[in-house]
């Protein structure tokens, strides 16, 4: 098969080629007639055409210029082409064309274009570090000629040429070769030259990170040249510099200034390759201060200029990558890999043309020389020389043997990527197979005794299976829930919900689930807890699954009569978490596998279902949330050890005592535990209803998951509002005295309530009474009898969706409130809190105590209403204002960011800065 596509891609290279050659014979038809050919042809083709036509026409003007023994443009067209040939990657055909050039300008006597010739063949050599010793050599011959021709603008590119060269390895004899460089080209007054000089100079000394001054210095005298001799592209590439230096020595005030500078001008000129360099230069400057988003744009506008090279398609994929935008940076990556290799492919091309033009030079060089030697001396130089030819059989050979073990390795490479894809695809099998287990387990044991309770129908309901039932479900349903959290692309990207809580309750609650189970397995389960108490901010149900998925594992692999031993506790300023088994262990080859994602182990020596390698996957995950780490202690046979290290970050007083004053009835040592869990409640509902089973059961309802409050009547709706000041409220309608939708209207119409929810139930149906609802202000309405999932997520939403709004508010606070969907009053109300700031605005000493008195209101309330509209604290409150108030100043560009910060309450220019910064995640000098 690879050989017939071979056969099919060289006669399709024949025929392309054939019609490309009768093409270029019909173009040019008239030409050979016996026209003469003439440099406006030529010309056109340099600047349009391509290799092959180029090459044609050089030829017939060979010929022609041959025939009138015009040696001079005869040499000046092989200096052209060459020229042509190294821009244009052309080395199949450049080899021959340098050689020749360097040979015939010898034979000539012609010392202008020898040193022309050597020039070009040392920056052959020089280009992308091909052959660095060949290259210097050819500079110097090249030099050598040009100094004793006298040819002060040659020897003047030469220097600079060399003093690039060296710029990274030796920035001394960089430094050297540029300064005598700058002194020919004053002397001459080779005033572009000396602009270039100046910039390659400057950029050494940025390279090399020496003297940031004196590296300013020069890229100043280069401004300085370039607006002299009116070169906009040359004044541009002093502002890029100047921006790349700022970089370099870590002053980046105005580096964005410079850069923008410069692409100005660049644009104003259409010069896209150096359009591209600046926007590649703007990419990395903004990926290194970490806005990937902003690098992104830069990397793409290079793409869209046409001719990317491979190196940025890779910087695209990266930032892709790092973005999570993984379909894109798959499809950049591929396209990387793709234009890398044709990349190396010319590299490797590039390199058999060095190698090859290396001794054919060196042939070219050694016959010059034959014809002042005696026949002794050439019989010396023809054994040389076939030394040499012999040298490049063999460098040739091994070039060779070089090509086909990189294919024998490609191919092997192929052949572990098959087995690792074979190996996936038995992996998912297994997988699947069995995540089947694991819920048909539970799915087993709920099925069964529902079974046996629709069968025994007159019989009492027997607990024992109640209870079996209840804890399958529950085991099926944390399974499902650690399953979806795995389907997320990372588990990193989750939030993690810390709250101060005592772990000592978590552990306690978790490790009685555990006890029946070590009873029934006749496993000694040891229990260590030191201190009782650990109070400090944790996610929950996050260090719930951690704990769980580790015990889990201890009793999966624990044989019965083996022991478990777990326990806690603190050291400096971590808690300590180990959990140890007399198991089966896990060998020394597995252990640095077993946390990755479904990962099982190869041989199930427990002889027993051994889960689908999700548990210590999310374990590990959720101990990096929280950024501790985890470890593990194993022998095969002797059983294993984890250890859990959490590092305590303890809460300062002024953020306790602000979640007292919030949640007065929910403290870390008082909190609401039932059998299996514990939650904070931090929501509050009210409940009004004069029925007391209903009032009851939706207590009952929402009991677990929210603080409960109840009143018969809506007279003591009201004052429990006002006095509670609860996040819903579920009202009847019809109830004696003041009904719910007199209690709503009541609600809506109080600035301290106003913004407290209300969903209203009703035996009543038709359309009018629920529009009188809704005239009324409630946020929604249900129907009695109600389906309790309904009522439960109704109230889950609009806590939610008040949850949003405060972000919504925050973000548009001071700049444009009335977008912000509250009702009228509570508008008013920020309205008016926004108008005090402002006249205060430039008021330092201005305090919540004063913004309290001006609202007549008591802190408390203020206080509790602007958290329930904002989720900020009054202070919090003026002090955003004054920051967006800020922004907007600096923004204008009216006045200076000092005037700003004074302008707006802040006297300390430092403080400003860090809340700035904390504000907007940019300090204030760099804002716009």
């Amino acid at each position: 098969m690879g050989s017939g596509l071979k056969y099919i891609y060289l006669i399709s290279f024949l025929l392309i080629s054939a019609i490309l050659i009768a093409s270029s014979e019909k173009a040019f038809a008239n030409l050979e007639s016996g026209q003469k050919l003439n440099e406006q042809t030529y010309w056109q083709l340099f600047e349009k055409g391509n290799i092959d036509s180029l090459l044609y026409i050089d030829s017939l003007l060979q010929i022609d210029y041959k025939k009138e023994k015009d040696t001079v443009s005869f040499l000046s067209l092989y200096h052209s082409t060459c020229n042509y040939l190294i821009y244009h990657q052309g080395f199949s055909s450049l080899t021959l064309h340098l050689a020749n050039y360097i040979d015939y300008s010898i034979k000539y006597n012609d010392l202008k274009n020898l040193a022309s010739a050597y020039y070009l063949t040392a920056t052959f050599f020089d280009f992308g570090d091909m052959n660095k010793d060949l290259a210097v050599q050819y500079y110097f011959k090249a030099l050598e000629i040009s100094k004793d021709r006298n040819d002060h603008e040659q020897i003047i590119i030469i220097l600079s040429r060399l003093g690039m060269m060296y710029q990274t390895d030796d920035s001394q004899l960089s430094e050297k070769y540029l300064k005598q460089a700058i002194e020919l080209a004053k002397q001459k007054g080779f005033e572009t030259h000396l602009l270039k000089a100046y910039l390659i100079l400057a950029e050494t000394y940025r390279k090399n990170l020496i003297h940031y001054d004196t590296c300013q210095y020069y890229n100043l005298k280069a401004y300085q040249k370039a607006k002299e001799i009116g070169n906009d592209i040359f004044v541009a590439n002093t502002y890029e510099q100047k921006a790349l230096d700022m970089i370099a020595f870590a002053y980046r005030d105005s580096v964005l200034t410079y850069f923008n500078k410069a692409l100005e001008l660049y644009l104003k000129q259409n010069d896209v390759h150096h359009i591209k360099q600046c926007y590649n230069n703007l990419g990395e400057y903004y990926e290194a201060i970490h806005k990937p988003t902003i690098a992104l744009k830069y990397f793409k506008q290079i793409q869209q200029l046409g001719n990317s090279n491979y190196k940025d398609l890779y910087k695209i994929a990266s930032v892709e990558h790092r973005l999570g935008l993984f379909e894109d940076a798959s499809r950049h990556f591929i396209l990387y890999e793709k234009l890398k290799k044709q990349k190396q492919e010319k590299i490797d091309a590039r390199k058999y043309t060095s190698l090859e033009l290396k001794f054919i030079l060196e042939n070219v060089e050694n016959e010059n020389e034959l014809l002042l030697l005696s026949k002794e001396e050439r019989a010396k130089a023809e054994i040389k020389r076939q030394k040499i030819i012999r040298n490049f059989l063999i460098v040739i050979s091994l070039f060779s043997l070089l090509i086909l073990f990189l294919l024998n390795r490609n191919f092997q490479n192929k052949k572990r990527a098959d087995k690792i894809l074979r190996d996936a695809d038995a992996n998912k099998l297994r997988f699947l197979a069995n995540i089947s287990h694991e819920i048909r387990t539970p799915l087993t044991i709920l099925v069964s005794p529902l079974q046996r309770l629709a069968s025994e129908k007159e019989k009492a309901i027997n607990k024992e299976h109640l209870s079996l039932m209840f804890k399958s479900a529950n085991k099926l349903q944390k399974f499902v829930n650690q399953l979806l959290d795995l389907s997320s692309d990372s588990v990193k990207e989750k939030s993690v919900e810390k709250k101060i809580q005592d772990f000592g309750d978590l552990f306690s609650i978790t490790i009685a689930m555990f006890q029946s189970q070590a009873k029934d397995k006749q496993i000694n389960f040891i229990v260590e807890s030191n201190p009782g108490k650990l109070i400090f901010s944790f996610d929950y149900e996050k260090m719930e699954a951690i704990l769980t998925n580790l015990l889990d594992n201890a009793f999966k692999f624990t044989p019965s009569g083996g022991t478990i031993l777990v326990a806690y506790s603190k050291q400096n300023d971590d808690l300590i978490l180990k959990v140890k088994d007399s198991g089966i262990g896990i060998p020394k080859k597995e252990q640095s596998e077993i946390f990755k994602r479904f990962y099982q182990s190869e041989k199930n020596t427990n002889g027993h279902f051994d889960g689908v390698g999700i548990g210590l996957s999310l374990v590990k995950e959720y101990v990096s949330l929280h950024d501790g780490s985890i470890e593990v202690n194993s022998n095969e046979g002797n059983g294993s050890e984890f250890i859990v290290q959490i590092p305590i970050k303890e809460q300062n007083e002024e953020a306790i005592k602000e979640r007292i004053e919030l949640f007065p009835n929910t403290t870390g040592q008082n909190q609401d535990v039932n059998s299996k869990s514990k939650k904070i409640k931090q929501q509050c509902i009210l409940i009004v209803e004069d029925n007391k089973d209903l009032r009851d059961y939706i207590s009952f309802l929402f009991n677990e998951q929210y603080k409960i409050l109840q009143t018969s009547n809506g007279k003591d709706g009201i004052k429990t509002a006002l006095s509670e000041n609860p996040d819903i409220i579920i009202s009847d309608v019809m109830m004696p005295g003041i009904n719910g939708f007199e209690l709503t209207h009541k609600i809506k119409s109080k600035l301290a309530t106003s913004h407290i929810p209300v969903l209203l139930l009703t035996a009543k149906n038709q359309g009018k009474d629920k529009i009188e609802g809704f005239e009324s202000g409630a946020d929604d309405y249900i129907v009695k009898p109600f389906n309790e999932k309904e009522l439960i997520l109704k109230v889950a939403n609009i806590i939610q969706t008040r949850h949003k709004q405060k972000e919504v508010f925050k973000k548009k606070i001071t700049v444009i409130p009335r977008e912000v969907e509250f009702n009228s009053l509570d508008e008013q109300f920020i309205l008016k809190i926004s108008e005090i700031i402002e006249k205060n605005l430039s008021n330092a000493e201005f305090t919540v105590e004063q913004l309290c008195e001006n609202m007549s209101m008591s802190r408390r309330s203020l206080y509790r209403k602007l958290k329930s509209l904002t989720d900020m604290n009054p202070s919090s409150f003026i002090r955003t204002y004054r920051l967006k108030k800020a922004s907007q100043l600096i923004s204008s560009k009216k006045v200076s960011v000092s005037e700003a910060a004074f302008q707006t309450g802040f006297e300390n220019l430092s403080y400003f800065s860090k809340c700035f910064k904390e504000e907007f995640n940019k300090l204030p000098s760099e804002y716009s």
